[in-house]
């Protein structure tokens, strides 16, 4: 038997604090549904209308309830819909049955915790994570992998920067071309970092035939994953070969583990989980895969930990 609801989420809790609900459904409809609902006086309105299916899944508790139906938003109908509401009137998660069975597997946690993290700490918003931006460039991708996490999801983005519109391509490209007669009057830390690295790797092309799109990519991911906390940490001694880099976690957090080797062809494991600039970082680290790079560490914590990557001839 159908049944028709209105669900709203609230932008804020009572608090007055931002509702984590709220920004997950503007992620979810942007990311599966390639739409940003519209916020109206500071509340999300849905509507669905479909029957109740079985509720013995993996994923949700007992007290949400599956339903499969059609979902509006901002007017515009979605068919084939499997929502996941909470009592009767919190809509929680959704996606397109039709896409791909494993269309809810494509969380949008990450992206949550990163809007929530800017919100709280009163941290500029980044401008590759907007609701927009992951309605257009992001859906596009999520459509033809709907399993595919976020943070893969943007890997595939800087892999093929055609995705980009080309305003903001050229935009960010701007930003990075710098002479080096002004270079050490206008350039700031951090600029003067990227420039570093992609010199360094336009030197290295004619021996190691590095292609001009790749020394772009590093010009765009290093940007983006540079930490300016503390003018970029503590500059440690010493060059290494980056030789692998992974996902793992320090503590009870999500980490990239990058493994480095010394001049003596000692390997050993240094680890990065600072939430802002995270999946960028290891988008960064993989890039230089292979190269001598020098790292830094924030304030007093040991050694084993990196902050951010530099060319070998970076000096602080």
């Amino acid at each position: 038997m159908n049944q028709a609801k209105r669900l709203t989420t609230y932008k804020y809790n009572k608090d007055k604090s931002i509702n984590r609900y709220w920004v997950k459904n503007m992620y979810t409809a942007a990311l599966r549904l390639g739409v940003v609902p519209k916020d109206d006086n500071h509340k999300l309105s849905f509507d669905f209308d479909g029957e109740v299916q079985d509720n013995n899944n993996e994923i949700h508790n007992s007290f949400n309830e599956k339903h499969y139906g059609t979902l509006r938003v901002n007017g515009k109908k979605f068919s084939n819909v499997i929502a996941i509401i909470h009592k009767g009137k919190l809509l929680t998660t959704f996606w397109p049955n039709t896409q791909h069975a494993d269309g809810y597997k494509s969380c949008t946690d990450e992206l949550v915790n990163l809007y929530m993290y800017e919100v709280e700490n009163n941290i500029t918003p980044d401008e590759n994570y907007t609701f927009e931006k992951v309605a257009t460039h992001y859906h596009k991708i999520f459509k033809d992998n709907p399993s595919a996490p976020p943070a893969y999801i943007m890997k595939e983005l800087y892999k093929d920067k055609a995705k980009f519109d080309k305003h903001s391509i050229n935009d960010t490209l701007r930003s990075l071309e710098m002479s080096n007669k002004d270079l050490e009057s206008k350039a700031d830390r951090q600029m003067h970092t990227i420039r570093n690295q992609a010199e360094a790797l336009s030197n290295m092309s004619t021996k190691n035939t590095l292609q001009k799109e790749e020394i772009e990519e590093l010009k765009l991911t290093a940007n983006m994953a540079y930490d300016d906390r503390g003018n970029g940490g503590l500059l440690n001694d010493g060059v290494y070969t980056l030789m692998d880099v992974k996902w793992g976690s320090r503590g009870v957090k999500k980490a990239i583990i990058i493994k480095l080797k010394d001049k003596d062809n000692r390997e050993f494991e240094v680890a990065n989980n600072w939430l802002k600039g995270l999946d960028h970082r290891f988008l960064h680290a993989t890039i230089l895969i292979g190269k001598q790079v020098k790292y830094s560490t924030w304030g007093s914590y040991s050694r084993d930990w990196f902050m951010n990557i530099y060319s070998p001839d970076y000096n602080a």
